[in-house]
């Protein structure tokens, strides 16, 4: 699940670059691409303005730097200014004022907006529009550095239009062109009545600004189709980030329910193992105490004080270990061993027993960890439900050893078998029986589970087809 979130926010952050430039479709322009694009369009200015607005043209396409498109604006409406097309070029110097760069601020700080601002009042002024050139030549004044040509310039065209508020249309005429001369810095005045007659290069000129207009409207489309994407991803984004927190927050809720559980769980297993294993002590030491007050009653007191000291011997280490979930192997044979010796003495002549304990060269048993008296039931069921049922010659062997690499056990007897024992005991000595293997088994189970062991159990006949079958019981300690 987190791998397929992880993988989602990847498609949706690299689908975003992808949208942006499947939608731009401008030609990109290096800047000294676009610098020679200005410097060829200003050269054509006079001898081919078709061409110089097709340069321009090119250049606005390419989304330049927002002063260079200023001056592709402004040298545009100087272009339409010299072919008498007045409108077109204040149209022009507007868009080449919307497009000065902000700097601190303020638009009213770039050294393009005074020059602007003077020739849109030229502009206005030649096409008979006296207010709007006095509101032009007002705010190139306002805008011109102060002490500069340009400043001096506004004050000379406010101080022209005064002029002509107070004099007649004829007088106008003759002081506007001896006052401003024959260019001014817009386009040239001098010339326009003659480029006006030129039908075919006014048509030229103007479906090569239909063309810019279409382009303009092209862009300003792209640009907001952009905007509407971007701001459709950065929505999508944010959705995405919260599922994802919140996917987060649902799984670190299921994963400190699940530690909780397993915590749990892992408690109940442990006092379930506590359990079984108390349940196992008090059957010995039923057995044990039962054999003491057998030599007590035979008043046999110097067997009673030997039984005890080894049975107080046993109960000691039983209750050290009570507390560990494992012990080192050798002293589970240690205790093996003091057990042992406490049956053979209460079944006198029933049975020899040999612990063959392992080489250190081939088994390390102090190195060897394992649950506390996990072979003391086997051992006991051995003697209890085998062996004493022999007149005598019983052989009991516990041996250790390594089976592909892993430490086992074996208990064999030659006692009666499983079979033959079943048909001489009790319902209720099978019930008491069945109940302290289930309580091994049980016991074994949970180990595993709790400790991630491989602890098994294997019981069969020792030997087939003899007299006296017995058992042999091989587990597995790792």
């Amino acid at each position: 699940m987190r791998i397929y979130f992880f993988l989602l926010l990847a498609l949706i952050s690299f689908a975003l670059p992808a949208q942006k430039e499947k939608l731009s479709r401008s030609r990109t322009l290096q800047k000294e691409e676009r610098i020679d694009l200005l410097q060829q369009a200003t050269l054509l200015r006079e001898e081919d303005p078709k061409r110089a607005i097709q340069l321009l043209s090119e250049l606005i396409y390419s989304k330049p730097a927002a002063e260079e498109l200023t001056e592709a604006f402004t040298l545009l409406g100087d272009i339409y200014g010299d072919v008498g097309q007045y409108d077109l070029a204040l149209e022009r110097y507007g868009q080449a004022l919307e497009a000065i760069p902000v700097r601190k601020g303020k638009k009213s700080t770039s050294p393009f907006a005074p020059a602007l601002h003077l020739k849109m009042g030229d502009g206005h002024r030649l096409l008979g529009d006296s207010k709007m050139a006095w509101m032009s030549y007002t705010r190139c004044l306002s805008t011109a550095p102060a002490y500069s040509a340009q400043k001096q310039t506004c004050e000379e065209r406010l101080a022209i239009l005064d002029r002509l508020g107070s004099i007649s249309a004829e007088q106008a005429s003759s002081v506007d062109a001896d006052a401003i001369g024959d260019r001014q810095d817009g386009y040239s005045v001098s010339t326009k009545a003659d480029l006006a007659r030129n039908s075919q290069l006014q048509v030229e000129v103007l479906r090569e600004q239909n063309t810019i207009d279409l382009g303009l409207k092209d862009i300003a489309a792209e640009e907001a189709e952009l905007r509407y994407v971007e701001d459709r991803m950065q929505l999508q984004q944010w959705l995405i980030y919260l599922l994802g927190l919140l996917l987060l927050g649902a799984l670190i809720s299921v994963a400190i329910i699940l530690r909780n559980v397993r915590k749990r769980r892992r408690a109940n297993q442990e006092l379930l193992l506590r359990n079984l294993q108390t349940r196992m002590n008090p059957h010995f030491i039923f057995n044990s105490l039962n054999s003491i007050n057998n030599y007590i009653a035979r008043q046999d007191e110097r067997s009673a004080n030997r039984y005890l000291g080894r049975f107080a011997r046993l109960m000691r280490k039983v209750l050290d270990q009570s507390g560990r979930d494992f012990v080192p192997l050798s002293e589970e044979i240690e205790q093996l061993g003091l057990y042992l010796e406490l049956e053979q003495e209460r079944f006198a002549g029933k049975f020899t027993y040999t612990i063959e304990a392992p080489a250190p060269e081939d088994l390390d048993a102090d190195d060897i960890l394992v649950p506390p008296m996990l072979l003391q039931p086997f051992v006991e069921n051995a003697i209890w439900h085998g062996l004493r049922y022999r007149d005598g010659g019983g052989v009991l062997t516990v041996d250790f050893g390594l089976e592909d690499g892993r430490p086992t056990a074996t208990i064999t007897d030659n006692g009666i078998g499983r079979k033959r024992s079943r048909e001489l005991k009790t319902d209720n000595q099978l019930k008491q029986g069945s109940q302290g293997m289930n309580i091994t088994a049980k016991r074994i189970e949970l180990i595993n589970e709790h400790f991630g062991k491989s602890l098994s159990v294997d019981v069969s006949d020792a030997f087939p087809g003899a007299e006296h079958v017995g058992t042999r019981v091989r587990l597995q300690l790792s």
